[in-house]
């Protein structure tokens, strides 16, 4: 007699994981794009570059990791979960 294993889908706490997974020229992308916005945002704010930087910082993570999270690019309807998961890291 063989036994079967049911595929079991992951978790959150197992989605939670994969998404902390990624490359390191990903993540120094992402920080300097954050860092030419914070420039941009800096132009016209009289308080100094680490405001901005830090505000940036924060959400431009927090939209990749709910991306990542939502792996938009293996779903039926990407797009959509694209745009949600882009809207769920903003309200963080």
């Amino acid at each position: 007699m063989t036994a079967t294993t049911l595929a079991v889908p992951p978790g959150p706490l197992t989605k939670l994981g994969h998404s902390l997974v990624c490359l390191w020229p990903t993540i120094l992308l992402i920080a300097a794009i954050n860092i030419g916005i914070a420039g941009v945002l800096w132009i016209d704010d009289p308080r100094p570059f680490w405001h901005p930087l830090v505000t940036v910082q924060l959400y431009g993570f927090s939209i990749a990791a709910c991306v990542m999270i939502a792996s938009p690019w293996e779903k039926s309807r990407p797009l959509l979960r694209l745009i949600v998961a882009v809207a769920i890291g903003t309200l963080k």
